[in-house]
């Protein structure tokens, strides 16, 4: 996997401007669907938000993760099937946001940091995590 370590800027831009401010990565962001309930679990992967089969019935609970948000035009993607504010969106792409929740009335947007242990290098490192909850869904991002 291939890094760069020049980060974008969103200076000048308006609120809700949806702009990765990472470290840019070359690797494909992965999405996958996981369907569950009482009486099944099913498991996909993806290529395209437009191909996720998500069903409205409350018997059924889908998480969508998100792996790699480096990528605006998929999160942006996600925005509008699920009607999640353009805030929410650039606290996501925001990659060093601060560990938060925010109430909304169709969902809850939390953000955390996940930290792991590199024995190697004696150090730790640590990632963002922002996961939206709704009411019969959930999307992580990371």
């Amino acid at each position: 996997m291939k890094t760069h370590s020049k980060n974008k800027t969103k200076t000048g831009l308006p609120p809700g401007s949806l702009v990765f401010t990472g470290i840019t990565r070359e690797h494909q962001v992965q999405s996958e669907l996981i369907k569950y309930s009482t009486d099944s679990y099913i498991e996909e992967n993806y290529d395209s938000i437009d191909l996720l089969n998500i069903s409205d019935t409350l018997n059924e609970i889908h998480w969508i993760n998100i792996n790699g948000v480096h990528n605006t035009e998929i999160i942006r993607e996600i925005g509008e099937k699920f009607n999640i504010h353009k805030l929410v969106l650039e606290d996501v792409l925001n990659t060093h946001q601060r560990p938060k929740v925010d109430f909304y009335n169709e969902h809850i947007f939390v953000v955390l940091k996940m930290l792991v242990y590199d024995k190697n290098k004696k150090s730790i490192d640590g990632e963002q995590v922002s996961i939206i909850v709704g009411k019969n869904y959930l999307i992580s991002f990371q």
